[in-house]
């Protein structure tokens, strides 16, 4: 006979976590360059180049995400948006 044993959970009721970028590379590019965002909290993560959303996000882990410069995109702040809240990055990205 098999026992199924005790289940613990804990849940302290903290909310998800807020993403945070901390470098960008490259820098600069024209639409359709892969830009490497690492960070943290960046699981299911969107992002927006100067509020345009970017054409494909690549995710698979939470300190990193490859986005892709969308066409029409302009210079400015990027925006990444994840379950826990968004950050918008303080330096600008250069579209060329």
């Amino acid at each position: 006979m098999y026992s199924a044993g005790t289940v613990f959970a804990l849940d302290a009721g903290l909310g998800k976590p807020k993403p945070l970028a901390q470098h960008l590379s490259p820098k600069t590019g024209p639409p359709g360059t892969d830009v490497l965002i690492w960070g943290f909290n960046l699981l299911s993560a969107s992002v927006s180049f100067n509020g345009a959303p970017a054409a494909k996000v690549v995710n698979s882990g939470s300190n990193y995400i490859i986005a892709v410069i969308p066409e029409g995109a302009t210079s400015g702040p990027i925006t990444i948006t994840t379950p826990g809240g968004s950050e918008t990055t303080a330096g600008s990205f250069t579209v060329q």
